[in-house]
C-alpha cells in the first residue's frame, strides 16, 4: 500500500489541533523536564571536570551523568508513549509522560539493542572503509609524500591539489561505505518502539525482528517521509546555533543570544516533536494495515 505523506502529515496537525489531552501542552513540559536534565547534566560536566586532577570524569559525577541520561531517554519516550495512545485514542492522559519510568527495562534494553546491532553492522563497512583507506594512501605514496592527517583534516589546501584531491575521494568512500549504509541500517529498526508499545507481552527482540520485517521495502520511503521535515531539522538547528552567535560579542549580548536561543528553539521543539512523532505512529498504523482514514475523530470509540 502506497503511503500518501501529505495525509499523514495533515491528520498528525488535525490530531494536535484537536486531541483532549492537549498535545502541545504535553510538549511543552516535555521540553521543559528536557532542559532542565540537559542543565543539571552540564553543571554535572563541569563539577565532575573541575573535581578530577585529569580531563576525565570523576566516578561519581560519570554515574550521576549516565543517570540523568537514562532519566532523559525514559521521558522523552513518555511523549512517544502519550503520543500512540494519543493517536489510536487509547484514553490518553498526561500521565502517560511518567509511563516511560513503568518499563524501563524493557525501553533501556530496546535502545542498547538497537545500538548494539546497528554498531555490528557497521563493522564490516568500516573495515571496508580502512580498506579503501589504505589503498588510497599508498597510492598517495606512490607519487608524492603522504600527508599529515592532522594537516590534512585541519588545512587541506595547505598541502596542495593531490591532498586535497584525496581529502575528498576519502570524504566520498566514508559518505557512501560507512553513512550511507549505517543510515539504511537504522531504517530497520524505526517500528520496533511502536511494536513494543502495542504489543508489551513481546519480547524487545522479538519487537526488533517485527520492525525489520515491517520495513522491509519501505526504507527509501520512509526516508522520503523523514526528508519532508528538512525545513523543521534545519530551523531546529538554526535557532539551537543562536547562543553561539552570541559569543562574538559582549556579555550582556551573549546573554541575551543565550536567552533568545533557548527561547526559539524550545518553540520549535514544542510544535515540531509531536508533529514529527505523531506522523510516524500514524505511518506506523498505516503500513500495519490501519489507515489514517480507519482511525476514529476524537470522541469516537476507537474500531481496532
Amino acid at each position: 500500500m502506497k503511503i500518501d505523506r501529505h495525509l499523514l502529515k495533515n491528520d498528525a496537525r488535525t490530531i494536535i489541533r484537536t486531541s483532549t489531552p492537549k498535545v502541545l501542552v504535553a510538549s511543552m513540559i516535555i521540553v521543559l523536564i528536557s532542559s532542565l536534565l540537559s542543565y543539571l547534566m552540564s553543571g554535572v560536566m563541569l563539577t565532575g571536570q573541575g573535581q578530577s586532577a585529569s580531563s576525565a570524569f570523576s566516578p561519581l559525577s560519570s554515574l550521576l551523568l549516565l543517570a540523568l541520561l537514562l532519566v532523559q531517554l525514559l521521558v522523552n519516550y513518555g511523549l512517544t508513549i502519550f503520543l500512540f495512545n494519543t493517536v489510536r485514542h487509547t484514553d490518553p492522559v498526561y500521565g502517560n509522560l511518567l509511563d516511560g519510568f513503568s518499563m524501563p527495562g524493557r525501553l533501556i534494553g530496546l535502545t542498547l539493542l538497537t545500538v548494539l546491532f546497528v554498531w555490528l553492522w557497521m563493522i564490516p563497512f568500516v573495515i571496508l572503509f580502512g580498506v579503501v583507506f589504505t589503498v588510497l594512501t599508498v597510492m598517495m605514496a606512490g607519487g608524492t609524500d603522504v600527508p599529515d592527517p592532522q594537516a590534512l583534516l585541519t588545512s587541506p589546501a595547505s598541502l596542495g591539489a593531490d591532498a586535497t584531491i584525496f581529502l575528498g575521494v576519502l570524504l566520498l568512500a566514508y559518505f557512501l561505505l560507512v553513512c550511507l549504509p549505517t543510515l539504511i541500517i537504522t531504517y530497520r529498526y524505526r517500528m520496533a518502539v511502536y511494536v513494543l508499545l502495542e504489543h508489551r507481552e513481546m519480547r524487545v527482540i522479538d519487537c526488533i525482528r517485527a520492525s525489520k520485517q515491517i520495513m522491509k521495502g519501505r526504507k527509501w520511503e520512509c526516508f522520503k517521509l523523514d526528508f519532508s521535515f528538512i525545513g523543521w531539522f534545519l530551523l531546529l538547528i538554526l535557532t539551537s546555533m543562536i547562543p553561539s552567535l552570541g559569543l562574538a560579542f559582549s556579555n550582556s549580548l551573549s546573554s541575551v543570544f543565550s536567552l533568545v536561543g533557548v527561547v526559539l528553539s524550545g518553540l520549535v521543539c514544542v510544535w515540531f516533536t509531536p508533529y514529527y512523532q505523531t506522523t510516524l505512529i500514524l505511518y506506523y498504523l498505516s503500513v500495519t494495515g490501519r489507515t489514517t482514514a480507519a482511525i476514529p475523530a476524537p470522541g469516537q470509540t476507537p474500531s481496532m
